[in-house]
């Protein structure tokens, strides 16, 4: 049983589960592209005699009521992803005694606790960002496990994992980092590491209520927040198409202002009607149309919204890259240079044209003594082209002489504009990047470059735009980025309800904002009302309820027999009251659960019910206020109510607004005083006495309101205020520091939260040091004040992207030739670690003595060859100058591969191999693999013989001799024919690697007396893709003699059955799947034995084994939706198609959006995702109803039998009638109505 301390994410998590988990050069420049029982007690020592991870602590926690801050950073309340699934594990991982375990721990709203979840969390989560999807980390509970010799500390944590189903994968980040031996400052051990699959959740669309409008992307608001002037929605739809204006709310005049701002709004259309949409407009999936720039501009335009769907979709080029056509990537640089440097020429098309007088269209460079025209890209490449050497004059790489402003302030809808200023021969180009990222496609975003001057303009300005705008000068010399960031923001604005500043509306009046004095920028929170509730329900048990003498805190405790439960009343009863007890000042004192944090049941109340008897019909009613609130040194005492009569139930309802309540002195309550005694409750204490002849008094059903995120039924909490805190402050009200602060005397009302000096990048200091624990953001040291290596840049800005990875001259690693930077005091990265033939501020030339290009994909730099002779490997003959070049070989020496080739070779009459990729793609180079053997005859029971047809298999008879000889004897018990071995299994499937590599095995055969050897028959059957390939020996074996051959896998050494040629495509096909593999057995015409032994087959594997490197082997830049060497498998999510070259095209799965991936040959969905089924996930399972292939959306819901949980779920199936609502066509004997209601 877990305790009622674990946290509010591990409860929402549960909750969710339980209802829910029902089921610069030339033409090579190109490269690819419910509240708990609040008496839930745990064991705090967990011994070893069971899992630690039982499923029954999966659901122990206790509910969030204004604790952690609810909302984003500003201000809003965050909302789940709707329709989007979420699949969680729960981990246990032993952090040995390197915790000092105490009782603190056991509240995970302490500062210890809190300490070490943001120290793991944030570790683990850094290391999750290296592999796909989104994962996040969250402590559940930390418990000690005695053990023989001393104790361990576990920490079990939940994983969620967004767009990854990768369970292994997921599973291997954490155990690598635990099997490291630390996770933080921790020390940690794979010991009694466990790692489960709790299951998957997927947020679903949920009804608004009458108060709230639904949001385009069918989430719900608040009715008062449309058109505030302050987006809601996450797709905006709450500030489009405002053209009434709110009335302000009684009390408060409308201020009025002289100053006029001028917006570019975008008009109020409607789209057209579905039907051919012309070349400036665009196609919505309804079949509207609607203009071009309306598409992905954050607004929806469209009917069913598809004009905001799949926006900002990831870029697979660089921000300084574009994307050709054909999907691979080249520099902007290149655009429009002369050069097709996508290959299939999109570089070069819609390029400016020549003018009436230029002597050199705008791709070219102009010599300047006899102003001939070359190439653009010509200019400044390190070789003359011009007769007088000018395309080579004053190279210089950029700088920027003017970066973009590092400000700037908007209100939303205005443009704004930046600029940068680069100079450099030749002339630079600017690109821009946004949070060192792209910048999304928009129609409101343009970007010019011209002169070397750079202007970035976005009209239209909204909250997504916000951020850091970099800007990056590019020539053929290098690139520079410019210093500072222009970092735009949107300044403030109103309130909702048109409330002055600092207030917010309720119900048409202003409230001031609390904001514990920190902040005066608040709104009504978009939270729900929550309850905490009590009931006694079995006796002796008091659920944590006491009785207390504020006044007299000496007085003996009540008698066992005074304080019991009355289960049938649910009543907590005081009996036979004394004389000496009436006269006390006494009250009922309310658990833990009720105390704390409770600033979020401002504007709710305390309900609950009290019922006391008199003596002999006695009565002497007394005075006293019937609830007082303790906290943060105030006593409040509540306002005198109603008449309490005895002997009949009395409801009481205790509202928590200041004009109910006083101080104890009688003094009038403020909302402050209020305020400040709800954000620290030490106790709240509800009257006992009511009459002084009272005999017994009883107290029940306790409800206390709070709030939650989670949508409730209550309704909204309009009360509640949700505020926009300063840096170290958090809660709904600024009431808590936030994590690595303090509370220190001073300042308003709470005082002041201070905190450490970490730049922004920690949330913890030593105590004893004063030394920044965990930093975060690629930071290190005392104060995280430096960049961790790998990374530059300057960590006193106290941003998250302080430090950016090194550009050496890429930021993958494989494309990253120093490991460490710095940032010179021109505030530009300089790698200061290149590696050995590397050079360049950014390491991205070739040093003296070395060969190649660093900035092209898979560019290296390798030796250079001594002298300037001719390259042997690729010359038809080394003596003829200039060098007479093989035909796919390029350069002055013939020393490297044309475009689309590879593996240059002296033994290639050609020169080099043509890349074959399947056709997907002419971009490869050598496999960097090495070579490896699959090996044969050790097992005779794996193999078998057949007849050359194929049509005849012999199994029986064929035995082993020796440990690698399997021998067939019976030829005389057959009939005749030419027979083979055929080859086990592991020699058939994907064998593409062994192309370039052998066949080696050995054959002995014993004929009868008097036999004919047969020739002219293939010695090596190989076939796959519906490809025969034949090899036939020059080798011919001897009787009884033993032979070994040898067979390349080169098409020189095989022919089609018809007799034709092989080509490599022929063979490279073949060997992608082969299905059939045999090897001769017959060389006689009565034979008596055969057998066969030693068979090596050469492959490929990637991992490092000692053996040569497979240089004939090509690896493709393969294009998306292919994988393997040579692009010959689909990759996940992909399937194959009959249409396309050679194996066919590999497509996406067509799941109807709710496959978790399919098949890569058949394309039947797997794992078929929100309760659906069928081969395209096109159908709903039994039990559930709705359209998954139109209804995406809300696909496949319960069926309501009437109710959808298994309790109440009277029918198993049901369907959609035409109405749109579901009928129950299943239900039981008993049972009637459309939805078994009845």
């Amino acid at each position: 049983m877990g305790t009622p301390t674990t946290s509010s994410c591990g409860l929402i998590l549960s909750l969710i589960l339980t209802c829910q988990l029902v089921t610069v050069t030339r033409a090579s420049k190109v490269w690819g592209e419910v509240p708990l029982p609040e008496d839930l007690e745990g064991e705090k020592d967990v011994r070893a005699s069971r899992s630690l991870l039982d499923d029954d602590e999966d659901f122990a926690a206790d509910e969030a009521s204004g604790e952690l801050p609810s909302g984003e950073d500003d201000g809003s309340t965050p909302w789940l992803p709707v329709g989007e699934s979420t699949i969680y594990y729960r981990a246990l991982v032993n952090f040995t005694d390197s915790l000092v375990y105490g009782p603190e721990l056991e509240d995970i709203f302490s500062s210890a606790f809190n300490e070490i979840s943001e120290a793991v969390v944030d570790t683990l989560e850094s290391d999750y960002n290296r592999i796909p999807g989104v994962q996040t980390v969250s402590v559940v509970l930390i418990k000690k496990m005695m053990r023989e010799d001393g104790v361990d500390i576990f920490v079990e944590m939940d994983v969620g994992s967004e767009n990854n189903t990768d369970d292994e994968q997921i599973r291997s980040v954490l155990y690598n980092v635990v099997k490291e031996g630390s996770i933080a400052s921790y020390v940690t051990t794979v010991q009694g590491f466990e790692f489960r699959r709790l299951g998957e959740v997927t947020t679903g669309i949920r009804p608004c209520m009458s108060d709230e409008h639904r949001c385009g992307d069918g989430t719900c608001i608040l009715m008062e927040y449309l058109c505030d002037n302050r987006p809601d929605c996450r797709d905006l739809s709450d500030e489009t198409n405002c053209d009434a204006k709110p009335t302000p709310p009684p009390g408060y005049a409308t201020p009025t202002t002289t100053t006029t701002t001028t917006t570019t709004k975008k008009p109020v259309r409607t789209p057209s009607p579905p039907g051919p949409c012309r070349a400036d407009q665009a196609t919505c999936q309804s079949g509207e149309c609607i203009p071009r720039d309306y598409v992905c501009d954050g607004e929806r335009d469209c009917s069913d919204g598809s004009d905001e769907i799949r926006c900002g979709t990831p870029s697979p080029c660089e921000p300084n890259e574009f994307k050709c056509k054909n999907g691979r990537c080249a520099l902007k640089l290149w655009r429009c240079d002369g050069d097709n440097d996508c290959e299939d020429n999109s570089d070069e098309t819609d390029c400016p044209t020549k003018g009436p007088g230029d002597r050199c269209a705008p791709e070219q460079f102009e010599c300047l003594s006899d102003h001939t025209c070359i190439p653009a890209s010509y200019q400044c490449d390190d070789e003359p082209d011009c007769p007088d050497r000018s395309d080579e004059y004053g190279c210089t790489p950029p700088s920027v002489t003017s970066p973009p402003e590092e400000s700037i302030q908007a209100a939303r809808g205005a443009s704004v504009t930046f600029t940068c200023q680069a100079v450099g021969v030749p002339t630079p180009i600017i690109t821009w990047r946004l949070n060192w990222g792209h910048i999304p496609l928009s129609g409101r975003i343009s970007m010019t470059s011209e002169n070397g001057r750079g202007t970035l303009t976005i009209r239209d300005v909204k909250e997504a735009d916000q951020g850091a705008y970099t800007c990056e000068a590019i020539n053929a010399k290098g690139l520079v980025f410019g210093i500072p960031d222009g970092v735009l923001t949107l300044t403030s604005t109103p309130n909702p309800g048109n409330c002055p500043d600092g207030h917010f509306s309720v119900a048409g009046r202003c409230v001031s904002c609390f904001c514990a004095g920190i902040s005066k920028n608040c709104k009504g929170t978009g939270r729900y009302r929550n309850q905490i509730s009590l009931r006694f329900t079995e006796e002796e048990d008091f659920k944590g309820v006491n009785v207390t003498y504020p006044s007299r805190p000496g007085t003996p405790p009540l008698s066992s027999t005074q304080l019991l439960v009355n289960p049938e009343m649910e009543e907590l009863q005081l009996v036979d009251l004394s004389r000496r007890f009436l006269n006390l000042d006494s009250f009922w004192t309310l658990p833990r659960q009720f105390l704390g944090n409770k600033i979020d049941s401002y504007g709710g109340s305390l309900k609950f019910k009290v019922r006391y008897t008199l003596a002999r019909g006695q009565s002497e009613p007394v005075e006293k206020p019937d609830v007082m609130l303790v906290g943060n040194g105030r006593r409040l005492v509540y306002r005198r109510g109603n008449p309490t009569p005895a002997r009949v139930v009395n409801q009481r309802d205790i509202k928590f607004t200041e004009d109910k309540w006083q101080h104890s002195n009688g003094r009038t309550v403020s909302r402050e005083d209020l305020m400040m005694t709800l954000a620290n409750l030490d106790g709240i204490n509800i009257r006992t006495i009511y009459d002084n002849h009272m005999v017994s008094v009883a107290l029940g059903d306790i409800v206390m309101d709070t709030t939650t995120v989670e949508f409730s039924t209550l309704g909204h909490a309009k009360d509640v205020e949700e505020c926009r805190c300063s840096p170290g402050y958090s809660g709904l009200s600024c009431e808590t520091c936030s994590p690595g602060f303090e509370r220190v005397p001073g300042g308003s009302y709470l005082g002041t939260c201070a905190g450490c000096n970490c730049n922004g990048h920690a949330s913890a200091c030593d105590p004893i040091s004063g030394h920044c624990l965990s930093c975060q953001h690629n930071t290190e040291g005392p104060q995280c004040d430096k960049c961790r290596s790998g990374y530059f840049g300057d960590p006193g800005r106290g941003r998250s992207d302080d430090c950016k990875p090194c550009p050496c001259p890429y930021y993958e690693t494989s494309r990253r030739f120093s490991d460490t930077c710095f940032l010179d005091v021109d505030q530009q990265p300089t790698c200061d670690a290149c590696r050995p033939g590397y050079t360049g501020r950014r390491c991205e030339k070739c040093a003296p003595g070395y060969q190649g290009n660093p900035l092209l994909p898979n560019g290296r730099c390798s030796p250079s060859i001594p002298t300037q002779s001719c390259d042997n490997r690729g010359t038809l003959t080394s003596r003829s100058r200039p060098c007479s070049c093989k035909n796919n070989v390029a350069g002055a020496v013939c020393d490297e591969c044309k475009a689309g080739f590879f593996h240059l070779s002296e033994n290639n009459p050609e020169g080099c191999l043509r890349c074959f990729c399947m056709g997907v793609t002419k971009q490869c180079a050598s496999s960097t693999w090495n070579r490896d053997q699959v090996r044969g005859g050790v097992n005779g029971q794996l193999f078998s013989l057949s007849n050359s047809a194929n049509t005849k298999t012999i199994s029986e008879g064929i035995s082993q001799r020796g440990s690698s000889e399997v021998v067939y004897r019976s030829f005389s018990s057959v009939s005749n024919d030419i027979y083979y071995w055929v080859l086990p299994e592991s020699f058939r499937g994907d064998k593409v690697t062994a192309y370039g590599g052998e066949l080696h095995y050995t054959v002995r055969f014993e004929p009868f007396q008097r036999s004919l050897v047969i020739a002219g028959q293939p010695d090596v059957v190989l076939q796959g893709n519906g490809i025969f390939l034949e090899h036939f020996s020059q080798t011919k074996p001897l009787p009884r003699v033993p032979q070994t051959v040898t067979v390349t896998f080169r098409e020189s050494g095989w022919r089609r059955s018809d007799g034709q040629p092989c080509t490599r495509e022929h063979l490279l096909m073949a060997l992608a799947d082969v299905t059939v593999f045999m090897i001769r057995a017959t060389y006689a015409d009565n034979m008596a034995e055969s057998s066969i032994s030693d068979i090596k087959m050469d492959v490929a594997v990637p991992q490092s084994n000692g053996n040569e490197r497979a240089l004939e082997v090509e690896d493709c830049a393969c294009p998306q939706g292919y994988r393997g060497p040579s692009c010959q498998e689909c990759d996940e999510g992909y399937t194959r198609t009959s249409s396309g070259l050679y194996l066919g095209t590999c497509e996406r799965c067509d799941c109807n959006g709710h496959g978790g991936g399919c098949d890569t040959e058949t394309g039947r969905c797997l794992q078929c995702l929100h309760n659906t089924a069928g081969p395209r996930c096109e159908r709903c399972q039994t039990g559930f109803y709705r359209n998954p292939v139109t209804d995406v959306a809300q696909a496949c819901q319960p069926c309501p039998c009437p109710g959808t949980a298994s309790s109440n779920q009277f029918s198993s199936t049901c369907y959609l009638e035409s109405d749109g609502q579901p009928t129950c066509d299943n239900c039981p004997p008993g049972y009637t109505g459309r939805r078994c209601e009845r």
